[in-house]
């Protein structure tokens, strides 16, 4: 009941505080943000800059761009490979995630 119940919040934009429905931006320091807001922050920028902390973005991966609902071949495809300990740490830091943003 507790993961249907987790399911049906909707994710919101650090930024704007837009529901993030399709593709969104999240950051090492744990903030999530909508494709607009992601792209001002993010893409060209010499210096970026987390807009709700001002973390500096060291590195390509410190901001991904993620779709909220992805193809099943990614979902099939996402963990492939990886040992069930890492598998249970992406998923254990993904609910610290949500739970963090809901």
């Amino acid at each position: 009941f507790g993961a249907v119940k987790m399911a049906e919040q909707s994710l919101r934009c650090n930024g704007c505080h837009a529901c993030v429905e399709s593709v969104g931006w999240v950051t090492s320091c744990s903030h999530l943000f909508c494709q607009s807001c992601g792209c001002a922050a993010f893409e060209g920028r010499a210096d970026p800059r987390c807009p709700a902390c001002e973390n500096v973005i060291e590195s390509t991966h410190d901001a991904l761009r993620f779709d909220v609902q992805p193809s099943e071949s990614y979902r099939a495809l996402a963990l492939a490979g990886l040992t069930p300990s890492v598998a249970v740490d992406i998923l254990n830091q993904s609910l610290s995630f949500y739970t963090y943003q809901v």
